[in-house]
C-alpha cells in the first residue's frame, strides 16, 4: 500500500541551504571567526546578526549549521 502524503518528499535541507535559514554560510564563518579572535561576546554577535545568543553558541560549537 502506498504511504499517503509521503510520495515525492525530499529529505529535509539543513543549514544555510534551508530556505528558512536566518544566516548564510558566509555569516556563520564570520561569527566563528569573530568569536575566535576574541573581544566580542556571543550576545553581541547575536545582536549584530539578528539571532539569539543560544543560536550563536550552537553555531560556534558546530551543533547548528554543520560545516565546522
Amino acid at each position: 500500500a502506498a504511504r499517503k502524503g509521503r510520495a515525492g518528499r525530499k529529505s529535509s535541507v539543513r543549514g544555510a541551504e534551508n530556505p528558512n535559514a536566518r544566516v548564510t554560510q558566509k555569516q556563520v564563518d564570520g561569527i566563528r571567526a569573530a568569536y575566535a579572535s576574541g573581544g566580542i561576546s556571543q550576545r553581541q554577535l547575536g545582536l549584530a546578526f539578528g539571532i539569539s545568543q543560544p543560536q550563536v553558541s550552537s553555531i560556534i560549537r558546530g551543533v547548528s549549521l554543520g560545516n565546522k
